[in-house]
């Protein structure tokens, strides 16, 4: 039976993933508590409860199962899984040390470009700008058709009181992917 309930929790969870809303969350966390409860231990259910609270927005428990996850696999995936829970928990500050672990030792770019727009939108948030505009250009250096990067940099602009720099900037946006609904936003 426990094995049974960390098959079926799994399952949950990758059906879940598979559909456009989180209806199966709920399943997942409740036969991987299960198993556990059980006695049925496998490294990846810190893993796979972690990424079923985060679906159902329950942050602090994401992280309390993301940590537990962390100490048995460090990867990208995890790191960055974690530190969106800090984030959407308001916890800017711990997120940033998962993101430079990403930043600094990742060979994963795609994982290195998120954690950088993560970065820059924290640093964003606090008012550093300059710190802002390093990520963006660094991201716009390893991919030059990134439309995030150049919304980024519209948004410190447009903070800064520049407003013809930051619609130049959305349009580079739109130049990019010609449906960012950001860009749009701001320039209509």
């Amino acid at each position: 039976k426990p094995q049974i309930c960390y098959m079926l929790g799994k399952s949950y969870f990758h059906k879940n993933s598979l559909s456009a809303y989180y209806y199966y969350a709920d399943s997942a966390v409740y036969y991987l508590k299960e198993a556990l409860n059980l006695g049925f231990s496998a490294p990846d259910i810190p893993k796979y409860l972690g990424l079923s609270y985060a679906q159902l927005s329950m942050t602090e428990e994401s992280i309390k199962s993301f940590s537990e996850a962390l100490l048995t696999d460090e990867n990208d995936e995890l790191l960055l899984a974690i530190a969106e829970q800090y984030i959407k928990n308001e916890q800017s500050g711990i997120a940033k040390q998962y993101l430079f672990r990403i930043r600094s030792s990742s060979n994963d770019e795609t994982m290195v470009l998120k954690a950088c727009e993560y970065l820059a939108s924290i640093y964003v948030e606090e008012g550093n700008y300059e710190d802002a505009l390093i990520e963006y250009n660094g991201i716009l250096e390893k991919s030059p058709n990134n439309a995030d990067a150049y919304y980024g940099i519209g948004v410190i602009y447009e903070k800064k009181g520049d407003m013809v720099r930051a619609r130049a900037e959305w349009r580079n946006a739109l130049k990019a992917q010609v449906n960012h609904s950001g860009a749009l936003k701001k320039l209509s």
